[in-house]
């Protein structure tokens, strides 16, 4: 069972080099392209790439398959469900309505649901930075018998609502995607509209995000990518079909590379927040293994920069954005293979960029 946790945001790495130069953009179109293939033809990667830098693609192309069964390749334009890369998107609405004076980051639980358990002491800057200690609902046997099934997000809250506490709220960092769960209940309360309907019109329209979306299994998008997985006999099979409602906030969106390009541009700008609030977003809060925890997002180094980034997985997904802020470089990862090494892609393709 793959859940969102396993993929998290292990990006960090370190590596001695002294001074580091950037490749040419015929190289590391060349280098890039050469590397992925060496994967695919393994059956270790299928999906697609992006790779740029100060706001130019440096390289895009799409590799594998959307359709196995129908030998359908996989384009640029290819939706994937992009898992836990979701929270980035939640924690931004929840800075919007900070700025709109509809909530506080410094708000009580028990503000939005009464009756929540240890509700006068959890905030939302506790449920944004996993510091709760609410237990991680995805690690449930009742929600891994159930994944493909709908359920409604009072249902979801159910699950965890009475459970123990992990550990002492505030004292240290559990990924959680429950926390993500409240911020989706947290968000439609305050708006008064849809956790989906928020993002289409505060971020996704204005931002002209238009393959970017929340996942309906009964309406899936156009031209969406099928998941798939590996088996004992190591042929690729389709995945478990995750219901979308059991990961709302924590993880129900798709996209595409050049749409996440899109929201990564937007994050130098003050197009969706103030600068106040992007560094709230980017601050470090909690430190995990040379890695710091911030809102929806993860900040470490590697190369000796800065990066921030986040992974997302569920079965038959993988995916991985990482945002090198001061030289402007993105990386963007999507794989409908979940077995796909996405760390280690990752970490090849910055090599390749950075020479």
């Amino acid at each position: 069972m793959k859940t969102f946790k396993k993929v998290v945001i292990s990006f960090a790495f370190a590596i001695n080099t002294g001074s580091i130069a950037i490749a040419s953009t015929q190289d590391i179109a060349s280098k890039a392209n050469e590397y992925i293939n060496a994967h695919v033809a393994q059956n270790k990667f299928s999906g697609t790439v992006l790779l740029a830098k100060e706001g130019t693609i440096l390289f895009t192309k799409a590799y594998g398959m959307t359709d196995y069964e129908q030998k359908i390749e996989n384009t640029i334009e290819t939706k994937f469900r992009i898992g836990s890369i979701t929270k980035q998107f939640t924690a931004m609405a929840i800075m919007m309505l900070q700025e709109k004076g509809l909530l506080n980051i410094q708000d009580t639980v028990s503000k939005y649901i009464p009756d929540f358990p240890h509700g006068n002491e959890i905030t939302i800057h506790h449920l944004l930075t996993h510091s709760s200690g609410i237990l991680n609902y995805t690690s449930l046997k009742e929600f891994i018998d159930n994944i493909t099934k709908p359920i409604t997000l009072d249902d979801l809250i159910k699950l965890f609502k009475d459970k123990p506490l992990d550990f002492e709220i505030g004292k240290k960092f559990s990924y959680s995607n429950s926390g993500y769960v409240l911020l989706t209940f947290i968000i439609e309360k305050v708006s008064e509209i849809s956790y989906e309907a928020f993002l289409n019109k505060n971020i996704f329209e204005p931002l002209e995000m238009s393959s970017t979306g929340y996942y309906h299994n009964e309406n899936p998008p156009k031209n969406e990518s099928f998941g798939y997985t590996i088996n004992e006999t190591e042929n690729i099979i389709k995945a478990e079909n995750w219901h979308m409602s059991q990961a709302v906030g924590a993880g129900a969106l798709y996209s595409t590379v050049e749409d996440l390009f899109i929201w990564d541009q937007a994050l130098y700008t003050e197009k969706l927040v103030s600068q106040k609030s992007l560094d709230l977003m980017f601050t470090k809060y909690y430190s995990y293994d040379n890695m710091h925890i911030g809102y929806g997002w993860v900040i470490g180094e590697i190369l000796e920069k800065m990066c921030i980034g986040h992974a997302g997985g569920l079965n038959g997904f993988i995916t991985q954005i990482l945002r090198f802020v001061n030289e402007d470089i993105c990386i963007i990862v999507l794989s409908n293979l979940d077995v796909s090494s996405i760390e280690t892609i990752s970490k090849d393709l910055i090599a390749i960029i950075f020479d």
